[in-house]
């Protein structure tokens, strides 16, 4: 199997990176760092990390990408 390189993950939308995992054969773990703010639209990868062999822990967070004006 290719050995994953998790940093290709980071600032990746969330749910790309979990259907890339989980076609992989991995289960997702998610963690969200959220808290109140201003109007967000996209979550993306923060951090992505090997709990066990076949388990990987993404922690997400909230960014504004697109503003209408």
């Amino acid at each position: 199997m290719k050995e994953l390189r998790f940093e290709e993950y980071i600032a990746e939308p969330v749910e790309n990176v979990k259907n890339i995992l989980e076609a992989a054969g991995y289960t997702i773990k998610i963690v969200c760092f959220d808290k109140p703010k201003t109007q967000t639209d996209t979550k993306l990868v923060v951090r992505a990390k090997l709990l066990s062999e076949k388990q990987v822990e993404l922690v997400v967070g909230d960014f504004l990408i697109n503003k209408e004006v």
